[in-house]
């Protein structure tokens, strides 16, 4: 699976699962939703507080027709001013994707690590949690 696919189906599991706001081509996310983003999160300032944004780093290739794991950083933003945002985001984003199998080309995904990152110069607490991934077999 690439990377880009990877990152793509987790967030489309994660609009899902979540009710959070995942559009790729538009239109914009308004300030009540929760957004997800391909990579970096908007700091727009009509971007929404809540955002969550997926980047794929350090897979693990070996040489056989075996896929090797993957790993997603989620990098949570929470609301202003709002202490428990970004754990509450990370909870809902646990309870989705912790343990999920067989889906969309996922055989397996688990939390493996989390880390508070601080306030953003807007108040918004930060946190990442790091997934790793073990993709079907490709037929």
């Amino acid at each position: 699976m690439r990377d880009s696919d990877l990152v793509k189906q987790v967030a489309t599991i994660l609009a899902a699962g979540t009710g959070w706001a995942w559009r790729p081509t538009g239109p914009a996310y308004t300030a009540t939703e929760t957004g997800v983003y391909y990579g970096q999160v908007s700091t727009a300032p009509d971007a929404p507080h809540r955002a969550c944004g997926i980047t794929p780093y350090g897979p693990t290739d070996d040489l056989s027709d075996v896929p090797g794991l993957r790993r997603v950083q989620l990098w949570l933003r929470g609301d202003k001013g709002d202490p428990d945002s970004a754990d509450d985001l990370a909870d809902a984003a646990f309870d989705i994707l912790h343990g999920l199998m067989r889906v969309g080309g996922i055989h397996l995904m688990k939390r493996v690590s989390s880390a508070q990152l601080g306030i953003d110069g807007n108040g918004r607490r930060l946190r990442a949690d790091n997934y790793e991934i073990q993709p079907e077999l490709e037929t």
